[in-house]
C-alpha cells in the first residue's frame, strides 16, 4: 500500500487531480482527490498477499469507467 500511495500521488499530479486526504497503514491505503470538474476520486488499496495488493479506483458517486481506467493505468505505470 505504501508504494501504491506514492504511485497514486504521482498519477494525481500528472492528471491534475487535487489530493484531498490520504490515510494509510501497512495493510491498506485510501487516497481521495478531486478532478478539475469537481468529481471525487477515491483510490483504495489493500494488501491481499505477500507483495500483492488490490487497487480500486472510483470516480464520482456512480463511477466513471473511462476515467477510472485512465487513473488506474497511470498508477500502474508509476509502480
Amino acid at each position: 500500500p505504501a508504494k501504491i500511495e506514492a504511485a497514486t500521488a504521482k498519477a494525481f499530479a500528472e492528471l491534475k487531480i487535487a489530493p484531498i486526504s490520504t490515510a494509510s497503514s501497512e495493510l491498506d491505503a485510501t487516497i481521495i482527490g478531486r478532478t478539475t470538474t469537481d468529481k471525487k476520486v477515491t483510490v483504495t488499496s489493500k494488501l491481499t498477499g505477500e507483495n500483492i495488493s488490490s487497487i480500486s479506483v472510483r470516480v464520482g458517486t456512480f463511477g466513471d469507467k473511462d476515467i477510472s481506467e485512465g487513473i488506474f493505468q497511470k498508477i500502474k505505470k508509476n509502480l
